[in-house]
This record gives structure tokens, C-alpha cells and sequence, in this order.
């Protein structure tokens, strides 16, 4: 049950089924069913119907390779479903540190004069990249009422490294190490390297409203951090004609003609007015949930979580941008190069998704299963099919050199789409089998167990251990025209393996969690024999061509951010991540997470 006498330190670890509500929770249950599903369905209804906007951010292993969905007991509950709260008992804490390889190959196809791909693939480029989240969290429960406090990172993506035939959309950080020398001068701002990472501020309440519900609301304080560095083709803007780069004179991706945009910033926040202008208000987002106890057999768990509530869905992260020349090119000899280049303020606006997600946990025998479905909207108002541009974000350059082929307002297309997923995540205890093969003088470890009844003394014990499961997918959550270097959401199957070794004491039950986790991008072709690619230098030229005209039919893609060099390829890859994670209850972690025989 969701609502369980946590007080009684002897129900703890045993089956949900001895526990049983008293006469009077019993009379409540009846009078509270048609209340309990009036918010079921109010809560789905609100989660399908609105059509707020969205964008990228996705949590996955937030408990490293323990259980983690909208039925799962868990601290991370106060993201995945701040009702489940309220069945942990008493204080607990939780955190994962997860890090890890990103690795991504691509393989680009050859291009004509004029940009556009053709059938002859290259060999592959594999980028090797960093991968780095966490979750730090606590709650509390005072039966009815729990409340949590959160802090944690949701999908980050470092990509520092890049390869000379993708600088058109992303270039490489090539002196990461300078800010580690103290005796070099480093440049204002970097010219190279993309890093997505958005962090979450949370506080969440939960109250076991009836003896088979519980309900619970997060408040989230969104941060956004970014930066990416990318070469723009003056070849494909006009605005270096006279310089020799222009269609007539030079071909598409030639580096003689290549100016360099890179843009660093964060949703910083004015405390009180103490932080220097520009910074970013104040905003929050919301997560409902809502948890049903179907007769102490099933745990089924729904939540919703709104966007940014204060400003429409979107976020701003204020920052520098830089515009200069990278070496080897002389596209315009009125910018200056990139090694000395200073920084201009620069905004950078985007949009923050909504998410809707369901589950379900349940145990069969020593097997405890926990599955998941969830949406991110990633999509504002769009299709299915794609987002309609209503995705892509807004770059604003303020004192931008006029001589630059970079437009002093930028629109940068990332073609997203709705992204839908599935999990499902096991553990089976190995009590039974650890404890039959031990020999006599070793015990598992558990509290007054552990102390021999002649002497006082206690016995010398292992841990008791549980085998982590789990295995899931994610669908697109990028239009497959629309990989590149940056954004390479494709298909993507998730497998997980780890193992929980719990020590129970007298003062609580700590849980130390190892676990590895693999995520691997099924290959997707984009290109000639494959998906039309999003981006088309031949719309930009046709878009110069014709005098810059709007009513040019390459002008939608231009004004979309879709006249660039093309991003044909072959796309592959895999995250390989190792994770660690330690808990502590103070009095063990509830019925789902020790033994049911145990006494």
C-alpha cells in the first residue's frame, strides 16, 4: 500500500499483503474512489490536450541502474513521480554519479562544387566525447505528508571534439587545457566544442491522501548552460562577393571562405539585484503526480510535468558570442581572427518540453518489475512528423561587425520531433541464493542478525545483494533528415546492468550501487539511399540568386536555418556509461526492497 505505519520498525521488509488499513481507512477507501479516479482522469487529460511548447531535455538512468518511473519508491521520484514519496519511509537519501564515453561515427558523403551530396561515402569520422550527469536528493516522511529536495542534471551532452569535415556544424575545442595552465593567457571566450547541460533546482510534497492514493506536486527551478562553436559558409550568405567567395567564384565548404560563429551562456539569475545585467527572471515549472495501490499487488503511477510557466515555455541564457576568422581563411579581412577575437553580448532563446509518463511495479516472487511509458514533447504545436520549425532557437548578436556574413538575429534549425520511450527494469534478490551457500560462521548482514546470542560479539557477514535489470528504447527525437554532429537522437536502444549491495544497521540501511549502461544508436542514413537531408546549400544559393526575394520558393528554408552545408551522412554510435550510486535509509527502503520472509 502506499500509505503504510512506516512508525513500526517490524513491518518493514515484510510483504505488502500482511500489511493491512485499519476499518476506519477501509470506509475511506470506499468514499474516496470516485475522487481517486476524477483526478486519474483529469491529470491524463491535462497532459494530452494542452499544447504548450517544448524542447530537448531527457533523464535517463536518474538512479543509475536501480528501478526509476512514475511507480517506482525512490527519492528520484521527486522528478519521475513526487506521489512515490510518500511511500518511502522516514529519511532518505539517494545519490548517482554517472560518467562515461560518448562515441559517435560518421560517415559523410561526397559532395559536388556546388554542396550538394553525392553517392560516394567517405570513411568514418569517430568522435570520442566525454559523458558526465548526477542526482543528489533526500526526502522525508511525517505520515501523511513527505517532502523531498533535489538537485540534478537531465541528459547533459559534452561534445569537445569534432573533425575538420563537420566544422560546418560543429568545430572542435583545440586547447581544452589552457584554463588548467595558470601561466597562459586564454582567449575571452572559446571558439570550439558544444556543451548541452541543463540542471534542476527541486522541492517536492507529497501527501497519502487515502489508504490506496497518493498525490504529490515537484516545483522545478530550470538552469540552462550552452555553448557551441560552428563555421559559417560565406559562400552561401553573398556577403563576401567581392572577396571571391561566391558560387561563381568558389565552391560550397571551401575554408578560404569560412567565418567562425561561437556562442557561450546560461539562464543566469539577478538575486536580489546583485548580479550584473543581462540575466535572466526568475521561472518554474511543475510536476503533478498521482500514485494508486491496486490491492497491495500492483503500483500504478502517473505524472505530468508543465514547461516554464512564467515566460510562455521558454527559457533566455544570457551570454558572449564571438564572430572571427579561423586559420586559413580570408573570407573578410574586416574580422578579426579568432586567437585574438573579443567577445559581444548575445541571447539566446529556446523552448523547454513538457513531459507526460505512466508506469507500473509489481513483484513475482524474488522478481520486482518496474515499466514505464513516457512522451517529452519536444515538439510546440507540431506534428507528429516534425515540429514545423517551432523548435529551433533565436540567436541575437548585439554590436555584430557589419562586414560579417552572420546575421545580427540567427534562427538555428534543429529539427526535432515528439520523443516517446519505453522502459522496463527488474531486480532479483539474491538473498536466498547468497544465504544457502555461506558458510556456517558467516551470516548475511543484517542488523542483530549479525551478533552471536552466547558471546555478544558480532558475526562476521556480506551484504545483502540484488541484481539490476533493465532494457528500453527511445524513438527519434530528431527528424532522421536532420542528424548532425550536434543533434544525433535517432533511434536509440538502452540497456542496463548493476547490482545493490545493502548493509542494514541499527541506525539505518545504506546501498552501495554499481552498474554500467549502454545506449546505442541504430545506424540511420541520411543522403543518397536515405532520408532527404534538412540541410540544403542549394536553397541558400537559389535564396541569393534570387535578390534575397521572400517569395523565392528556397526562402522558407533559408529564413528556417536550413541553408547550410549539407549534413548527408551515415550516423552510428554509442554512450557507454558507468554509474555508482549510494543510499541510506533510516529504516531500510520499504517492502519492494528487502526480502519478504525477512523477520
Amino acid at each position: 500500500m502506499l500509505c503504510r505505519s512506516h512508525g513500526l520498525p517490524s513491518e518493514i521488509g515484510r510483504p505488502p499483503s500482511t500489511l493491512r488499513a485499519s476499518g476506519s481507512r477501509r470506509r475511506v477507501r470506499a468514499r474516496g474512489t470516485g475522487l481517486a479516479c476524477g483526478l486519474a482522469c483529469g491529470l491524463a487529460l491535462l497532459g494530452v490536450t494542452d499544447e504548450a511548447h517544448a524542447a530537448p531535455g531527457v533523464a535517463n538512468r536518474l538512479a543509475g541502474p536501480n528501478a526509476q518511473g512514475p511507480a517506482t519508491a525512490s527519492v528520484t521520484g521527486i522528478y519521475h513521480n513526487p506521489a512515490m514519496l510518500g511511500q518511502l519511509p522516514g529519511l532518505s537519501f539517494e545519490t548517482t554519479l554517472r560518467a562515461g564515453v560518448d562515441h559517435l561515427s560518421v560517415r559523410r558523403f561526397g559532395i559536388a562544387t556546388n554542396g550538394q551530396p553525392i553517392d560516394a561515402l567517405g570513411g568514418p569520422v569517430n568522435l570520442v566525447n566525454p559523458a558526465a550527469d548526477y542526482f543528489i536528493g533526500a526526502s522525508f516522511l511525517l505520515d501523511p505528508i513527505a517532502i523531498g529536495v533535489a538537485v540534478h542534471t537531465l541528459g547533459s551532452r559534452f561534445r569537445i571534439n569534432s573533425d575538420p569535415s563537420l566544422d560546418y556544424h560543429l568545430v572542435s575545442e583545440t586547447d581544452i587545457g589552457c584554463a588548467l595552465d595558470g601561466s597562459r593567457i586564454c582567449p575571452q571566450l572559446r571558439k570550439g566544442g558544444m556543451l548541452e547541460m541543463r540542471t534542476d533546482f527541486d522541492i517536492a510534497l507529497a501527501w497519502n491522501a487515502l489508504d490506496f492514493m497518493s498525490i504529490g506536486a515537484t516545483v522545478h527551478l530550470p538552469r540552462q548552460r550552452t555553448y557551441f562553436a560552428r563555421d559559417v559558409d560565406s559562400v552561401l550568405t553573398g556577403a563576401n562577393a567581392d572577396t571571391g567567395c561566391d558560387p561563381q567564384s568558389a565552391s560550397v565548404e571551401n575554408a578560404a571562405c569560412a567565418e567562425r560563429l561561437s556562442f557561450r551562456g546560461s539562464s543566469r539569475l539577478r538575486w536580489f539585484g546583485l548580479n550584473q545585467l543581462p540575466s535572466t527572471r526568475l521561472d518554474l515549472a511543475v510536476t503533478f503526480g498521482v500514485a494508486f495501490d491496486i490491492r497491495d499487488r500492483v503500483v500504478l503511477g502517473l505524472r505530468y510535468r508543465t514547461q516554464p510557466l512564467l515566460g510562455g515555455g521558454s527559457i533566455t541564457l544570457n551570454g558572449s558570442s564571438a564572430v572571427c576568422l579561423p586559420t586559413g581563411s580570408n573570407a573578410d579581412s574586416g574580422l578579426p581572427a579568432c586567437e585574438g577575437a573579443t567577445s559581444i553580448d548575445a541571447t539566446l532563446s529556446e523552448q523547454i518540453p513538457q513531459e507526460l509518463a505512466v508506469g507500473a511495479a509489481g513483484e513475482i516472487g524474488n522478481w520486482a518489475l518496474d515499466a514505464n511509458l513516457y512522451w517529452i514533447d519536444r515538439c510546440p504545436g507540431g506534428t507528429p512528423k516534425g515540429c514545423d520549425n517551432r523548435d529551433s532557437r533565436s540567436l541575437e548578436l548585439v554590436g555584430l561587425d557589419q562586414d560579417a556574413s552572420t546575421l545580427p538575429e540567427t534562427t538555428i534549425y534543429r529539427g526535432f520531433k515528439d520523443l516517446f520511450g519505453a522502459e522496463l527494469w527488474a531486480r532479483y534478490r539474491l538473498d536466498d541464493l547468497i544465504g544457502a551457500n555461506l558458510p556456517y560462521y558467516k551470516v548475511l548482514c543484517s542488523g542483530s542478525e549479525g551478533i552471536d546470542p552466547a558471546t555478544g560479539k558480532r558475526l562476521r557477514c556480506v551484504p545483502r545483494a540484488d541484481l539490476l535489470l533493465g532494457v528500453g528504447f527511445n524513438s527519434p527525437g530528431v527528424r532522421p533528415g536532420a542528424l548532425t554532429v550536434t543533434n544525433s537522437d535517432g533511434w536509440t536502444l538502452l540497456a542496463t546492468i548493476g547490482t545493490s549491495f545493502n548493509l542494514p544497521g541499527r541506525n539505518g540501511t545504506w546501498s552501495l550501487v554499481p552498474g554500467y549502461g549502454v545506449d546505442f544508436l541504430v545506424p540511420t542514413r541520411v543522403g543518397p539511399g536515405g532520408h532527404d537531408p534538412a540541410f540544403t546549400p542549394a536553397a541558400a544559393i537559389e535564396f541569393e540568386a534570387s535578390g534575397a526575394d521572400l517569395n523565392s520558393p528556397a526562402a522558407n528554408s533559408v529564413l528556417a536555418g536550413r541553408g547550410l552545408p549539407t549534413n548527408a551522412g551515415v550516423y552510428t554510435g554509442a554512450v557507454h556509461t558507468v554509474m555508482l550510486g549510494v543510499r541510506w535509509s533510516e529504516r531500510g527502503f520499504g517492502a519492494r526492497e528487502l526480502p519478504k520472509n525477512r523477520k
